[in-house]
């Protein structure tokens, strides 16, 4: 096992990856004058804990294939409209910020008291609650929380559409209908942002923030989820197996990847490894995932190997390689309904690690994958 994986050799990341690599990745450190929240200090890395106290998501129906949005300048995530089908009506949000040093949940706006089935807004011209799976996201020059279209939506019918339903966190309101033209044309769901703050659906369509426009400006297209960004090069990646909701297995391995700077594609093959023979017996569904800046690439998690975690590395050839976070812990279990971890793990730069929301009645858990100690600019200490 290379040393660059051992939770007991600080620093041989940094020096691995060299400070080039790490320069603009902020987080706190001593030598930068900020404290880091208590529950994170003196913690190895590589080796999960929970943050005590961080149970229940809120009240809301997180465990209803709904996701989660992060507000990296603040820590917060922020739960908004879960629930859906016949699971929940509650279109309530709900926040936590990880940089208290006792994070607990608090409601930001209450739910609509009069709520009716099978439609895509209620009387009181609210979105109604959904499956938010991976089409949560925060939009940094609104600094709202945006629903990138509504799929099973409140009641039997489960309702879905292409709305762009934002949420704003200064004024604890959500926005007018129409501040974000709906998606269109309608053929798939808002999965990812570009390094511009930029919505890209399934189909390769793009959401212009600035312009409120939509294009499809490349052949490019993403598989359903999990998908996530490496801002560095603002490439757009996803992975799957099957049809990523544990159907189709004869699909096998489905990655793809766009370049947002043309909006053009491609699949993406894996060299042949243990890893990628374990992802393949393992089948992952409801899967999350995001981009480690530090460790320079995607993490991958599933609720049907607890505290396994998988990457994908941009290959300098054709394939990428897959591989396996040495992990020590085991987190808590995903939902008993089977229902995923959607987009609940979520790289937190300032932390330098991952946040799990496991399922609602568990705590909160965290994976740091560097020091915080770490020191830019001048190489690591």
């Amino acid at each position: 096992m290379s040393t660059i994986w051992n939770p007991e050799r600080r620093r041989v990341l940094g020096a691995a990856l060299g400070a080039g690599a790490c320069a603009a990745v902020g987080g706190f450190s001593a030598a930068q004058g900020a404290a880091a929240p208590a529950w994170r200090l003196n913690r190895p890395a590589l080796q999960w804990f929970s943050i005590p106290g961080t149970a229940g998501a809120g009240g809301s129906a997180i465990d209803a294939y709904c996701g989660m949005a992060l507000k990296p300048a603040t820590g917060e995530l922020v739960i908004a409209a879960a629930g859906g089908h016949s699971d929940s009506a509650d279109n309530g949000v709900y926040s936590l910020s990880l940089f208290d040093d006792t994070p607990r949940w608090r409601t930001r706006r209450v739910g609509s008291t009069q709520v009716q089935p099978n439609v895509l807004y209620y009387a009181d011209g609210l979105p109604t609650s959904r499956h938010t799976y991976a089409h949560i996201h925060y939009v940094e020059s609104r600094d709202a929380v945006l629903l990138a279209g509504c799929r099973f939506g409140f009641g039997g019918g489960t309702p879905s559409g292409p709305g762009m339903d934002l949420f704003h966190l200064g004024s604890d309101a959500w926005l007018p209908r129409f501040t974000f033209a709906d998606i269109t044309p309608f053929d798939g769901f808002g999965v990812v942002l570009d390094a511009g703050g930029n919505v890209w659906t399934t189909s390769g369509r793009r959401f212009l923030v600035a312009g409120n426009t939509w294009s499809r400006p490349g052949n490019g297209t993403l598989g359903r989820f999990p998908a996530a960004l490496d801002p560095g090069r603002n490439v757009l990646f996803s992975l799957q197996f099957g049809d990523g909701q544990g159907y189709d297995p004869q699909l096998g391995v489905v990655a793809r990847v766009i370049d947002a700077n043309t909006g053009n594609g491609s699949a993406v093959a894996f060299e042949n490894n243990a890893a990628l023979s374990a992802f393949i017996s393992a089948a992952p569904a409801y899967a999350g995932m995001d981009f480690d800046p530090l460790l320079n690439r995607f993490c991958f998690y599933h609720h049907g190997e607890t505290g396994r975690v998988y990457t994908a590395t941009p290959g300098a050839g054709a394939a990428w390689r897959m591989d396996l976070l040495p992990t020590v812990g085991t987190p808590a279990g995903g939902p008993p309904s089977g229902s995923g971890i959607q987009r609940r793990f979520l790289y937190v730069p300032a932390l330098r690690g991952f946040v799990l929301l496991a399922r609602a009645a568990a705590d909160l858990w965290f994976l740091p994958t560097a020091d915080l100690d770490l020191v830019f600019g001048n190489g690591f200490e």
